[in-house]
């Protein structure tokens, strides 16, 4: 294993992805995978944005390159340590530092771009930023703060970030990270520079926010985990009423206040989906540290909805405790024949939350003596009821050792100062040999009288399901295996697993992976539609930017794009609806001169010409045909004023 004679130094806020290519790009010609191979001895053809096995490049770098700071510098891992506990962020560098491909991992699925990632799938670019780093390092780089999901907003020049060519619509880079650029040109040569991408809009306000947000909790050593973050949440969840006095936590109704504050259509632009985070397994989990990790953005938010700002919200000491519902231990033994009686020797006790009560169960160790106390919060006074569980194995053998010496339930009640019910049941009866063998005989009469019974309602129940669909099968012969689960699910998957034979034998046959047959002519009919329904809402919108083809087809669902993507050569009147609804940059400039025409008359303009027009740089280059078109334009638009 020879050593690298360097390793690139990283530019500030760049992508580990993009120091790896830098170093594969002076190479001069290898083939990515072998450069992969080369630096971190892995057999895969892509780097994530937390690498694998980076003890491995460790060793060989030179001395004076130091991995750790790198790692630091040019991923998130800081931000995502906030959200994981000690426990998960020693995998996560465990996995940076000894991983290997294939296998699926925490430090993997923060990196990847699914609901719970926080990068985005497409490398993602700043038009000023590109430009910037050209003229002062000589050539560009990817920064990691424009690669989180959700936040298209450089966080530097306040600009909408790009991840194709304004002009042609070319991937600039692929997100496996083998070809990045390194000029402020796109892959078919042509400038990034000519573009206006600056947002005043209100999500990208937000977007804006969040970004600065993410850099304050990634650079300021905020020295806390999840377990502390949550803590951190519950107290000023509880400053601000979310919190009970019973310790439970009023999460739906921070929900619906969280959603009113920013509205559901901003927060769906940020992956925070209604139906999930109100779902019960994800509101149970809300504030549990082992799985605040799943939700990064949406905690980032939470603070903001919170305390105004990230800031202010790490910053500020919260001062809310709930009352111990059972005193501060120990606490007493409540059997007076135990030894210890009526000392406190119990040191714990176990607690459990439900709907307006808590209780909290006390086991003696000495006597095995439990009893459970139980407080009710429907009002001030906190009723408390008090249940005795076991009497416990000293009582219990005490109870038989004068059953066996002679005494009656009554002499025991009062010997022990316990009631005569309590004796009884504890009591070794005479026939109690006699009612088991009774108990099994009736035992076995009731079980085959129940096996009876349960074979004629499983008959009929069979019965019943088969019509079920028997009549949908008659009425819509077409429908597919797919379509009658989602009609009946539970009747669906009873039959196929209580009725198999008839089931294979009636339903529509199983549509077998791979084998159906794509009808792309009625693909390329939907997606064409919604092209044309997408462009007319966009035109109405009147944005200040050209309505380019990668700005209609990125309103598309992500269904549509994915069929567009693979299906792109076969599906012509797609294409044909996108090259016509796509805005030429004529049209473009004649669309915006009423905005120009009141921006120049506020900044006191006497005389509008198409001279005056040239602020804005989309006007200085036009031919001689398309200034006269914009001359006749702007008359009648003037004349309209």
């Amino acid at each position: 294993m020879l050593n690298l004679g360097f390793f690139p130094t990283p530019y500030p806020n760049e992508d580990f992805r993009s120091v790896v290519y830098r170093y594969h790009y002076y190479e001069n010609g290898t083939v990515y995978s072998k450069t992969i191979q080369q630096l971190f001895g892995l057999n895969t053809f892509k780097i994530r944005h937390l690498p694998r096995n980076l003890g491995f490049l460790g060793q060989r770098v030179p001395r004076q390159v130091k991995i750790a700071d790198i790692l630091l510098k040019t991923t998130l891992l800081r931000l995502f340590q906030l959200f994981t506990t000690k426990h998960q962020s020693n995998e996560i560098i465990k996995d940076i530092l000894y991983g290997d491909e294939g296998k699926t991992s925490l430090a993997g699925v923060l990196s990847g771009s699914s609901e719970k990632g926080t990068i985005s799938e497409n490398i993602s670019y700043c038009l000023e930023c590109l430009n910037d780093d050209y003229k002062t390092y000589g050539e560009c780089f990817v920064h990691k703060y424009h690669q989180v999901q959700y936040i298209n907003v450089c966080y530097k020049h306040n600009l909408y970030l790009i991840s194709r060519c304004p002009t042609c619509d070319e991937v600039l880079s692929r997100s496996i990270g083998d070809s990045l650029l390194c000029k402020p040109e796109c892959p078919n040569g042509h400038l990034l520079s000519d573009v206006d991408l600056y947002q005043t809009d209100t999500l990208g306000q937000l977007k804006y926010g969040l970004i600065r947000d993410i850099i304050y909790l990634t650079e300021n050593d905020v020295d806390i985990n999840a377990v502390e973050m949550s803590q951190r949440f519950l107290a000023c969840l509880g400053e601000r009423g979310y919190i009970h006095s019973s310790g439970i936590v009023y999460k739906t109704q921070l929900l619906h206040d969280f959603f009113e504050y920013y509205s559901e259509s901003i927060l769906i632009g940020f992956g925070q989906k209604k139906n999930k985070l109100y779902a019960r397994r994800t509101i149970k989990r809300l504030f549990n540290p082992e799985y605040m990790n799943s939700h990064i953005l949406f905690y980032i938010l939470l603070m903001r909805f919170l305390e105004g700002s990230v800031e202010k919200f790490l910053n500020t000491n919260y001062s809310f405790a709930l009352e111990l519902p059972f005193e501060s231990g120990p606490w007493e033994c409540r059997n007076p024949n135990c030894s210890c009686y009526p000392k406190k020797t119990i040191k714990s006790y176990k607690m459990i939350q439900r709907g307006g009560y808590i209780s909290g169960e006390f086991e003696c160790k000495e006597c095995g003596y439990t009893y459970i106390r139980k407080k009710r919060f429907k009002n001030n006074e906190q009723d408390e009821t008090l249940f005795i569980v076991t009497i416990g194995f000293e009582l219990h053998d005490q109870i038989q050792g004068l059953f066996n010496v002679g005494w009656n339930t009554r002499e025991i009640s009062k010997q022990l100062n316990i009631s005569e019910t309590t004796v009884a049941k504890y009591s070794p009866r005479k026939s109690k040999v006699i009612k088991s063998v009774r108990t099994d005989i009736c035992e076995d009469e009731i079980l085959k009288g129940l096996k009876e019974v349960s074979a004629t309602v499983d008959e009929l129940k069979r019965i019943r399901i088969r019509e079920v669909f028997r009549h949908l099968l008659h009425e819509r012969s077409t429908l597919s295996r797919t379509d009658l689960k989602k009609l009946h699910p539970v009747q669906y998957n009873w039959l196929s697993k209580y009725d198999k034979a008839w089931f294979e034998k009636n339903m529509t046959p199983a549509c077998k992976g791979g084998s159906r047959e794509l009808d792309l002519g009625l693909i390329d009919l939907e997606i064409s539609n919604h092209i044309k329904s997408i462009s007319k809402q966009i035109f109405h919108e009147n944005p200040v930017k050209q309505i380019k083809p990668y700005t209609i087809l990125a309103r598309l669902s992500k269904k549509d794009i994915g069929r567009y993507g693979q299906y792109k050569s076969s599906l012509p009147l797609s294409q044909n609806a996108l090259s016509e609804c796509a805005e030429q940059k004529i049209d473009y400039l004649i669309r915006i001169l009423p905005k120009m025409v009141e921006f120049l008359k506020g900044n006191r303009y006497q005389e509008i010409t198409f001279d005056s027009l040239k602020i804005r740089r989309g006007y200085r280059h036009c031919t001689s045909e398309e200034r006269l078109k914009i001359e006749a334009a702007l008359r009648q638009c003037i004349e309209k004023i």
